[in-house]
């Protein structure tokens, strides 16, 4: 198992809250934190393709940090989006590869409420949307994802009676169409898309017949299964506790009441194959870089009787290690990978590199040693390498150049400076990731 870090944020415990984990397989360690914002709890977290993290906090604003958990002021304003008034709690992030941010947050009792946000790369706001027809209700956003073509589906509920989930057009915000709506008191809570635009959504009722009930249906809503996966009094759901891996099983969280808080939910019929109680709500979880469940929550005793805040459980849910740091405050919002999920638009983050300019000319190979600055690779400059003055051809491919200058065939694999001379194939080696 590889050792990885994630983060994870929620109450403001000793002026922090924010903080980096390191799980090295046999313990979990805090190795960073930081204070986003002012007086705020975090409630949301994501990360994008380069290992940069969107912080949402309950005072209606987000903030975008580096890997250091410092903000990054060329963002937004000063590093800060502001989604208008402190009552507009950030409850759900969704990044793409482009760097555009879907944004779900708590409403007003405005005709307008605009609870579902998409900034493009910069944090400038392409547009904003009400969760549902403006009505002078208060409604609330409390989870968005992106499909493929980059649209964002958000999941919320309004105060008279109507909860749902909506697709939104990535272009201007418009509604294409509504995966799911019921009639009712109660909370449309998270929402997940899956790499082939199948749609999972959960919600909680709030009268008798309390329960978490999850919906999968297909891209053009189709239903495939639709299960109650408790009965008991008080269990719901929670905004940022719904996730999949890569078989599609889907894991739930929910709240201290019932007997069990997390579920695994088997990705063909929705049957609970697994569960496990941590005696306490289960508000973040996440799959991390190494396929394990990371869940984070009140601090409290589970059924292995461990008192912990944070876990790592394997796809099977059976506890692998947990902390109880007291540095830690109530877990809200896990982000355990910072890479692009599959559902998202765009190249997965693993294809994605940086680019650096090559070029030949009199005989000599230069390359962009640093942004906008040019440098000679010396072994280019001794006699016969390279000979500009018959047909030369240069291209690019796996992150190398390839050069035929007719019979002399050269490639730059970009590692080290030396060059090594095989019968048919001269190296030019240039250091560039």
């Amino acid at each position: 198992m590889a050792t990885i870090t994630f983060v994870v944020g929620g109450t403001r415990t000793n002026s922090k809250n924010l903080w980096k984990i390191q799980d090295d397989g046999s313990s979990l360690t805090i190795i960073d934190s930081a204070d986003i914002g002012s007086v705020a709890n975090v409630y949301s977290v994501v990360g994008d393709s380069e290992g940069n993290f969107y912080v949402g906090t309950n005072e209606g604003k987000v903030y975008k940090v580096d890997l250091n958990l410092d903000v990054i002021t060329s963002w937004g304003t000063n590093g800060v989006y502001d989604a208008g008034s402190a009552t507009k709690e950030i409850y759900g992030l969704a990044v793409d590869v482009n760097g555009y941010l879907a944004i779900a947050h708590f409403g007003s009792t405005t005709p307008t409420t605009y609870t579902v946000k998409l900034l493009d790369s910069t944090g400038t706001l392409v547009w904003e949307e009400d969760h549902q027809s403006s009505n002078g209700s208060t409604c609330v956003s409390y989870s968005v994802k992106f499909d493929s073509s980059g649209n964002v589906v958000g999941v919320g509920s309004r105060n008279s009676g109507l909860y749902d989930g909506y697709k939104y057009q990535r272009a201007d915000g418009a509604k294409l169409k509504s995966y799911w709506q019921k009639s009712g008191d109660g909370y449309g809570e998270g929402v997940w898309v899956f790499s082939d635009d199948d749609v999972v959504i959960s919600d909680t009722p709030i009268g008798p017949g309390y329960g978490i009930n999850v919906r999968k249906c297909s891209s053009d809503n189709t239903e495939e299964w639709n299960v109650s996966v408790v009965a008991e009094s008080g269990h719901n759901p929670l905004r940022n506790s719904i996730v999949a891996d890569d078989d599609e099983n889907v894991y739930v969280g929910g709240n201290a009441n019932g007997s069990k808080t997390i579920y695994k939910l088997n990705a063909s019929t929705g049957v609970t194959d697994a569960s496990y109680d941590t005696g306490g709500s289960v508000y973040g979880l996440d799959i991390d870089a190494n396929g394990n469940l990371v869940a984070g929550g009140w601090e409290a005793a589970d059924e292995d009787t461990n008192t912990a805040k944070l876990r790592i459980f394997d796809t099977d849910l059976t506890l692998l290690r947990y902390t109880n740091d007291s540095d830690l405050g109530t877990i809200y919002a896990v982000a355990a990978s910072t890479h692009i999920p599959s559902s998202e638009v765009g190249e997965p983050a693993d294809k994605l590199y940086s680019k650096n300019f090559v070029a030949v000319g009199n005989d000599q190979l230069w390359y962009e040693s640093s942004a906008g600055t040019m440098s000679q690779l010396a072994a280019s400059a001794v006699d016969g390498q390279l000979d500009t003055t018959i047909p030369l051809t240069i291209c690019s491919a796996f992150q190398k150049v390839f050069i035929a200058n007719q019979t002399n065939l050269k490639v730059a694999d970009f590692i080290n400076t030396k060059m090594i001379e095989e019968i048919f194939l001269l190296e030019i080696h240039l250091l560039l990731k």
